[in-house]
């Protein structure tokens, strides 16, 4: 007997329409033998298989066909002789293969590929996914999810509570820990900030309220009183006008060993955070620069003060007294230093 082999075979993913199980699909194939010349016009006996991965048949069907001149067969799997159940096949349990054998000799296996896409569309059964199709345009935006915002018109207000930016726990309405930027004016009860903070500087210079600055580049008020203008805050400076640092201390036992010509300062209870409350603690010689002066109007000595302020001499501590309300002739209980009050060199007599 002359051998013979399946040449070509193409599998057509179309179902055949049919009311009830089984499904079917197409198969066509063209026979050539061993010499490659076309097995035209003859009776030749095909067996179909479906085996799953492991080379177990889930369906067996035979077909008893004739060729075409051009050696082509076509049949429907699903309508051969069987005893089997073409809608029985489970196509979700892994791929399978059809394997052909013609008049008794096997000749072929391929995998399914595409049968089993309409076969899970005809029973219902989800299928192999599919590629990744394009992006999508974007949806339409989805309404604001927090209801605590209310929205009216365009604008949007939150009145359940406080609000807090740089912070969890405000304790105002509005609480902002960090800087603040803002374009435009803002206005206070439809007053300017701008127009009011300049209301503000000019009832200051009228009631004689300023400020000044020392070297280390920190501020503090002033206060006009009678004809003099005094520092309203103590000082804490580390270093003279000059630039020149003054020694800090941080010990007690190093502060007892001082002698009075010694410059030195520290913070109360040797504790930075005191220093914007109380300011520095300083040496008679470091508060005076190692200077000393004659108890006249004005005193001159500069000391650890700002360019164009002065250590407060005993004729100014007087005229202090007297613009506070005491009488010239009055007794004052005690004179001292203290380096929040330190006297500009305006209004005085050079």
């Amino acid at each position: 007997m002359k051998k013979i082999s399946v040449a070509v075979a193409a599998l057509l993913v179309n179902l055949v329409a049919y009311a009830q199980a089984p499904q079917a699909f197409n198969y066509q194939a063209i026979l050539r033998g061993s010499d490659g010349t076309l097995l035209a016009n003859q009776a030749v006996l095909l067996l179909i298989s479906i085996v799953d991965s492991g080379g177990t048949p889930a369906y067996i069907e035979s077909h008893q066909v004739t060729t075409t001149e051009f050696g082509l067969v076509n049949l429907i799997i699903g309508q051969g002789d069987s005893s089997d159940d073409l809608s029985a096949v489970n196509w979700n349990s892994g791929p399978h293969f059809l394997e052909i054998t013609l008049n008794g000799h096997k000749v072929g296996s391929s995998p399914l590929l595409s049968v089993p896409y309409a076969l899970y569309a005809e029973t219902g059964n989800e299928g192999p996914p599919g590629p990744k199709g394009d992006q999508g345009d974007q949806g339409p935006r989805g309404e604001p999810g927090d209801t605590r915002w209310e929205e009216d018109n365009g604008n949007i207000g939150y009145t359940q509570g406080k609000v807090g930016i740089g912070t969890i726990s405000p304790s105002e309405q509005l609480e902002v820990h960090g800087n603040l930027k803002v374009e435009g004016d803002i206005l206070m009860d439809g007053v300017s900030l701008d127009d009011l903070l300049a209301e503000i500087d000019i009832i200051k210079d009228a009631i004689g309220i300023g400020s000044v600055s020392d070297v280390d580049g920190n501020s503090y008020r002033t206060v006009r009183i009678g004809e003099q203008e005094w520092m309203g805050e103590n000082l804490k400076v580390t270093r003279y006008a000059d630039g020149s640092e003054i020694p800090k201390l941080e010990s007690r036992e190093a502060w007892d060993a001082l002698t009075d010509s010694d410059r030195a300062y520290c913070w109360y209870y040797n504790d930075t955070e005191n220093r914007n409350t109380y300011g520095g603690i300083y040496t008679w010689a470091a508060a005076t620069g190692g200077q000393t002066g004659k108890d006249t109007l004005p005193g001159r000595i500069q000391g650890i003060c700002p360019d164009g302020w002065h250590l407060p001499g005993d004729a100014e501590w007087r005229q202090l007294e007297m613009d506070l309300g005491m009488d010239q002739s009055t007794e004052y209980s005690a004179k001292y230093f203290s380096g929040a009050l330190n006297i500009s060199d305006q209004n005085t007599d050079p």
